[in-house]
């Protein structure tokens, strides 16, 4: 008996150690085949979507030089041009800063971390006007190119606001390089941001290219910020294409402009246009998803314009009904 019920007992205990390997090996199979929980996506340390107010109140700042002021082109259109470029002068900065976060070098990786937003005062407090020549020069090359020259407008005035415009640049560029500080082991490092004589104002320099669907890109997104609506829609999109064609043809010669020296070795910047090289998936999904969220802002700003007009007509309506009927009674 005593055999019996050693046995018994062993029996039970090896079924009690079975039942809970089995329930581990399940329990850890159900943890490999689940989905890892999702980690929200890190937003970048250069995105200045949330920078929108301070943005404006830098453009506010700039607006107050009178000389920046077209007296014969609505000041709605102007603000929409200069907040637009001075946008795309800072978007592109950061843009270039950003790429530095999640660079690996030495077996470890570098990530930023903003730890201040974007300061109108900080980016504000140097004033230094460009070289009003080469602005001239570049000004009357492009409105040489009868495709973007635009015939409607008087060639005076376009030529006075595409000048506000390249000053207003050179002014933002100059804003941004001067406010950057690199502080090293209790050691600052700043840019000398100086006129110099080594850029060629030669009216005969052939004009970098310009890619069209960053114009248009950049154009749309305006569109949604500031349509104007006493303003037809193709006057509109035909001035704001010229002046984006303008900025990024400006820009592009300042990159090709740039050239680096590092211990007696000088590096030159070379300009290759985007369709030349090879394009990654990662790229065409960000463009992808990009001209799908384009798409639906313009659907919904159709479709806010269209209620708003519908329910305008109501309204006329409705008031219309209530006349008639004050003139029956």
């Amino acid at each position: 008996m005593a055999a019996v019920r050693r046995l018994a007992v062993f029996r039970a205990a090896r079924g009690m150690a079975l039942a809970s390997c089995t329930a581990a090996m399940v329990s850890n199979t159900l943890c490999l085949d689940a989905p890892p929980a999702p980690t929200p996506a890190r937003r970048s340390p250069c995105d200045l979507s949330a920078n929108a107010d301070e943005l404006r109140r830098y453009v506010d700042i700039l607006l107050k030089d009178s000389s920046l002021n077209q007296k014969l082109i609505p000041d709605a259109v102007e603000r929409a041009l200069y907040e637009s470029v001075t946008r795309a002068v800072l978007e592109t900065t950061y843009w270039l800063v950003g790429k530095l976060d999640g660079l690996t070098f030495l077996g470890v990786r570098l990530d930023l971390e903003r730890m201040a937003g974007l300061s109108a005062r900080e980016l504000a407090a140097s004033k230094q006007l460009s070289d009003g020549r080469l602005t001239e020069v570049v000004v009357d090359r492009i409105l040489a190119n009868s495709t973007i020259n635009q015939g409607w407008i008087p060639d005076a005035v376009e030529r006075q606001l595409y000048l506000n415009v390249l000053r207003l640049l050179f002014t933002v560029l100059d804003d941004v390089l001067s406010s950057v500080r690199l502080n090293i082991l209790g050691h600052t490092l700043a840019l000398d941001w100086r006129p110099g004589d080594g850029m060629s104002c030669s009216s005969d320099q052939q004009a970098p290219p310009v890619d069209m669907v960053v114009v248009r890109r950049l154009t749309d997104r305006m569109l949604l910020d500031h349509n104007l609506a006493w303003l037809p829609d193709d006057i509109e999109r035909q001035l704001y294409d010229n002046v984006h064609k303008l900025v990024l043809a400006l820009l592009n010669e300042v990159m090709a402009s740039a050239s680096l020296a590092v211990g007696g070795s000088v590096f030159h910047v070379d300009l290759t246009p985007l369709a030349e090289t090879p394009a990654s998936s990662d790229s065409t999904n960000l463009t992808d998803i990009e001209t799908a969220l384009l798409s639906l802002r313009q659907r919904e700003v159709a479709l806010s314009a269209s209620y708003h007009k519908e329910l305008a007509q109501l309204k006329h309506e409705k008031m219309d009904l209530k006349a008639r009927r004050a003139r029956a009674c």
